[in-house]
């Protein structure tokens, strides 16, 4: 990837995050902390490189929901092979997020985990939960393009 591509790729991923909180905070009755859910008293663990990309709203959300989240950032593209290669990564790709022993992968799944543990996500209100989905499915489509355009 060019080094502009990584560019926009961090600023896609920063600004996505921000909408995305902004969403979420917009109904904060709908936004009451779980307690007792999977992954309640584990420790988190976020892999990824070291740039925002597909990973920055999971920090963000765990960030502004108060969620004690290791983020752990590849310091070589070495660390990211080793571990693709053990076939400890869900589908040989990050970001990965570590919940105890199982390992959660695709940005869109962390982030949704990462938002229910918090509070952030709405159970109850399918349209706003409808709306914070398109945020996210957004996010895809924009690393999509900067994925196929060189």
């Amino acid at each position: 990837m060019s080094s502009k591509a990584c560019v926009l790729a961090t600023l896609a991923g920063a600004i996505v995050g921000a909408l995305a909180v902004v969403v979420l905070r917009r109904k904060e009755e709908a936004s009451t902390k779980r307690t007792g859910s999977p992954g309640a008293g584990s420790s988190l663990k976020l892999y990824y490189f070291d740039l925002a990309g597909k990973a920055e709203a999971s920090r963000l959300i765990a960030t502004y929901g108060g969620i004690d989240l290791e983020d752990i950032r590849f310091k070589s593209r070495d660390e990211f092979i080793a571990m693709k290669t053990s076939g400890e990564l869900p589908y040989g790709q990050v970001p990965a997020l570590k919940v105890g022993d199982q390992l959660i992968g695709q940005s869109s799944a962390i982030a949704k985990f990462l938002g229910k543990k918090a509070g952030l996500y709405p159970l109850t209100d399918d349209i706003l939960a409808a709306k914070i989905d398109s945020i996210l499915d957004q996010e895809n489509d924009l690393f999509a393009g900067l994925t196929v355009s060189k």
